[in-house]
């Protein structure tokens, strides 16, 4: 027992529903009292609801210009042309030679004839952000097959890893949504379908029954929002329920312009007859009936109408849709590129009242969001895999010779990736800071060129050649292959 007096020991009770909770998100009240949360792991949610969010996520994109829009813009400045590899290899020689290799190995690399590589990192972030995930296989090619490497990559949607596929086998291995672990929680392999378990294969039968293929032969490329998550969950959650409903409105609203606008008004008689509105009060016609049975006068464009005694013309106002109407629809938009985590000039294309100084800071952080996708996911688990089987294909199916690959293997396979530059707003300040920051000493040439989309080893070359161009052209140029900073004052 405790020396000192406490409300506990004091035998004080709290009367019931009157504690507070020391977080007001907690409570149960009648405010939050309708708010279900759910303490199930990662995996568990995403077991019931990942195929029903992957359905409704390809739909949104098939079928809303503003989710495509705003997928597509994530992937262009996601992938851009391409990420590239720079051979950190102590060899020179082995380094052009590698960046050769893995040029050739691009425009081959589509194991269905397709896409290049860049086509496929492109396709691999579309199926993440759209379906949550997506797989990359190895396919090894025979050396008969022509190609630069005996190699090349399938990329494959989802649904091709089961996600309902949980057991235990009698190697003591756990297969978790599709993915075997080992007992030390290692992926050791991946259950594929051979097809799509939801298309119609090639030869009218279906192979339903999925197969073991080894971890070493697949890429897993996904975004774990949770520690222990096996698979991903779609980038469109946030912004589906809301797409769904604003497109929804944006139908109906749309919907009701065009069928008001094919309404002028009406003609207000003091008295009728029986069959009066059968006639065209103009020329005493039998009128024109709409696809109701109903009958229409047609009153053409500029024409001035005569109406009878006591007759009186009701026109219809144009439409209203109200005060306000564009600032709603504006914060729809907003809403909508806020889910997808995207500026909203960019996704909407509405530029009214921004300044160049805040769309360019709202783009500074943009850029440092998509750069941490390409450093966290798109980098390590897409680039830096396949390089380095392209280095092996290549060293095994005897394209490059490297006798000590075996021992320095990972010291050969160094490199770093450089993405798309950025497009600058303002190209001439871009190249003026960097030129300060390289004469401050705060940068280097090599820094400031991969900002641009180079690297300053392959601008000193074609500087060079360039320069050997024109001299035996006769022809002088100032650039100069030999960069000499200039003097401190």
């Amino acid at each position: 027992m405790s020396e000192y007096p406490t409300l506990a020991n004091a035998g004080f009770v709290m009367p019931a529903g009157k504690a507070r909770r020391a977080h007001e998100a907690a409570s149960r009240g009648r405010r939050l009292g309708g708010w279900r949360a759910t303490s199930a792991g990662p995996n568990q949610i995403l077991e019931a609801d990942l195929q029903t969010l992957r359905d409704r996520s390809r739909d949104a994109y098939r079928n809303n210009g503003w989710m495509r829009r705003g997928i597509n813009s994530l992937v262009t400045a996601e992938i851009g042309r391409g990420i590239n590899p720079r051979s950190r290899a102590d060899d020179v020689g082995l380094r052009d030679d590698m960046h050769d290799i893995w040029r050739e190995f691009c425009l081959e690399s589509d194991a269905d004839g397709v896409l290049p590589f860049a086509g496929q990192l492109a396709l691999a972030c579309r199926t993440r952000r759209t379906a949550g995930e997506v797989f990359f296989r190895r396919r090894r090619r025979r050396p008969t097959d022509g190609l630069m490497v005996p190699l090349q990559i399938q990329v494959l949607e989802p649904d091709h890893v089961p996600i309902d596929l949980n057991r235990l086998r009698r190697n003591g291995n756990r297969i978790v949504h599709g993915i075997e672990f080992d007992r030390r929680g290692r992926r050791v392999a991946y259950w594929m379908y051979p097809e799509h378990p939801n298309e119609q294969s090639r030869g009218g039968i279906s192979r339903t029954q999925p197969i073991r293929v080894p971890a070493s032969e697949v890429l897993h490329h996904y975004f774990p929002v949770r520690p222990g998550q096996v698979r991903g969950e779609p980038d469109t959650v946030q912004a589906m329920v809301h797409s769904f409903v604003f497109d929804s409105y944006e139908d109906a609203e749309l919907n009701r312009k065009a069928s008001r606008s094919a309404w002028t008004g009406m003609i207000e008689r003091p008295q009728y007859s029986e069959d009066d509105y059968l006639y065209d009060p103009f020329s005493g016609e039998p009128l024109k009936t709409d696809e109701n049975g109903e009958p229409v006068v047609d009153v053409q464009s500029g024409e001035f109408m005569q109406l009878f005694p006591g007759e009186k013309p009701h026109l219809f106002d144009g439409d209203d849709s109200g005060d306000g109407y564009s600032d709603f629809m504006r914060h729809q938009l907003q809403r909508f590129a806020a889910s997808l985590d995207l500026p909203y000039e960019l996704f909407s294309g509405d530029y009214k009242n921004t300044q160049d100084r805040i769309y360019r800071a709202a783009l500074n952080t943009f850029h440092r969001a998509i750069e941490a996708d390409q450093d966290h996911l798109t980098i390590p688990q897409i680039c830096v895999p396949v390089w380095r089987w392209v280095w092996d294909a290549a060293v095994l199916g005897g394209v490059i010779d490297v006798p000590d690959y075996a021992a320095r293997r990972r010291m050969h396979q160094r490199a770093e990736w450089q993405p798309d530059a950025w497009p600058d707003l303002h190209p001439v300040q871009a190249v003026e800071a960097s030129e300060r920051k390289i004469n401050a000493g705060l940068s280097t040439r090599d820094n400031e060129a991969q900002k641009f989309g180079n690297n300053a080893e392959d601008v000193d070359r074609e500087n060079q050649i360039d320069n050997i161009r024109a001299g035996l052209h006769g022809v002088k140029y100032s650039t100069d292959t030999t960069y000499v900073p200039e003097e401190q004052e």
